[in-house]
């Protein structure tokens, strides 16, 4: 009668002294430990099992010892067995499947280097949108990924496509590129949230429409109505700045001391705050400097900003620039001004014009002999055509500063005349980075 083979025990593994290889006996599911010698002549045990698959003797390793136990390392071996008897792959592990909120979550994380090169702000700003596209999707964040359906899609949609197209398209853009990054992780075979897929059920949505922009004929009294209201100094100076300089209102609200060249008279936005993170150069027309003259001769503003906000913060809030143009009825945006310098420079006699806006409102040049022409230097030839645009604005506005605004300012708070027509001479300002620091812990 045949004597059954002893099983191991955890004694008996911990006495091993030599190179080898002992079963677990008869029922332990092909279970072996094996000892080899390492390079400083020692014992190291590790774990093996030897069963036929699909009619193939087959060796898998279940780790060494003593990180896996005697006990652990018989349950893998039957879980293996299991895995062997109902089909299922024992080579490759069961993969995590993530729900909707943790995909949204690990595309944030993979992206977050990337948006961080553009710089701080311009960072915050794309992980601020892409925490209201996942909240959009609150409903569905606990799903997992495979599940989520195209009809899951539309019926998330289909109240705001047509109604709120620019948030809507957002919200399916970001949800189609999480994913795209489940298809290429074989997670799952297709994208639900494809456009294209969505446009063939909700349709196309309505085209976008251009920021209201006032006719440039009229544009200087308009300026006279923002230069003479009651608006707080920074914002309506802003505006009108905006208007000389030709740049997007939140490049000029976060503007800095710093950014200011009083020597070459420009105005320099650096890449982390451009729209195309690249850095844009504004040669300033004697008016825009009459300006920032203005701002400058204002009591000392301790965070740095060009244009600081009436109470709290660092940099003016979104939109305290639109609600000038609204409360005073004007038929424009602040970001329509661009439209409106846009349309004098297309409609003047000077053709060159028309190619220097572009470059002054920082677009992109599509022609390849009009790119080939901005790499010369053209600040010179676009400080010429700013100065004439102000001119023109001048001829209806009169002086850009309102009189009581100079009147107030003629003495500083301590009596002192104003240093308001000399150029005025700063120490050392806080940087961008500084700036930001201290405004999350305002």
């Amino acid at each position: 009668m045949d004597q059954k083979p002893p099983r191991l025990t955890a004694a008996f593994i911990k006495s091993i002294d030599r190179p080898g290889r002992w079963g677990d006996g008869r029922g332990g599911n092909g279970l072996s430990i094996i000892g080899y010698t390492t390079a400083d002549g020692g014992i190291n045990l590790a774990w093996s099992q030897r069963i036929l698959v699909d009619g193939t003797q087959r060796t898998f390793g279940l780790g060494r010892w003593p990180n896996i136990s005697l006990t652990v390392a018989r349950k893998r071996a039957f879980e293996n067995i299991r895995k062997r008897d109902l089909g299922e792959n024992i080579r490759e592990p069961k993969r995590h499947i993530p729900t909707l909120g943790e995909a949204f979550d690990r595309y944030i994380a993979n992206h977050t280097p990337e948006w961080t090169r553009k710089g701080e702000r311009r960072a915050k700003e794309i992980a601020y949108r892409w925490s209201r596209s996942r909240q959009y999707w609150h409903s569905m964040l606990s799903k997992k990924v495979p599940a989520v359906t195209h009809d899951d899609v539309i019926d998330i949609l289909r109240d705001d496509w047509h109604n709120r197209p620019a948030m809507a398209a957002r919200v399916q853009n970001h949800l189609s590129q999480v994913l795209d990054q489940a298809v290429q992780m074989e997670i799952r075979a297709s994208n639900p949230a494809a456009r294209r897929f969505v446009v063939r059920t909700l349709g196309q949505q309505p085209e976008g429409k251009n920021h209201p922009a006032a006719p440039y004929q009229n544009l200087g009294g308009y300026l006279a109505k923002i230069r003479d209201s009651d608006f707080w100094w920074a914002e309506k100076y802003c505006v009108i700045l905006l208007a000389l300089t030709e740049d997007r209102s939140g490049e000029l609200r976060e503007a800095v001391w710093d950014d200011v060249d009083w020597d070459k008279e420009t105005l320099t936005i650096p890449a982390e705050r451009m729209k195309a993170g690249q850095q844009h150069v504004i040669p300033l027309s004697r008016q825009a400097l009459e300006i920032l003259r203005f701002a400058a001769s204002k009591p000392r503003h301790s965070k740095g900003t060009i244009f600081p906000p009436q109470r709290g913060g660092v940099f003016m809030a979104r939109g305290r620039l639109s609600i000038i143009t609204k409360r005073l009825g004007l038929p424009f945006v602040p970001h329509g001004l661009r439209g409106s310098f846009a349309n004098w420079a297309a409609e003047h006699e000077n053709e060159e014009y028309r190619l220097l806006a572009k470059i002054s409102i920082a677009h992109t040049v599509d022609s390849k002999s009009d790119r080939s022409y901005i790499t010369t230097d053209v600040l010179e030839k676009r400080r010429r055509m700013l100065q004439e645009y102000a001119d023109f604005l001048g001829q209806t506005c009169g002086s850009f500063i309102a009189p009581k605004d100079q009147d107030r300012d003629a003495t500083d708070p301590d009596g002192r005349q104003s240093s308001f027509d000399q150029q005025p001479s700063f120490g050392r300002q806080p940087s961008f980075d500084q700036l930001f620091a201290f405004e999350k812990t305002a």
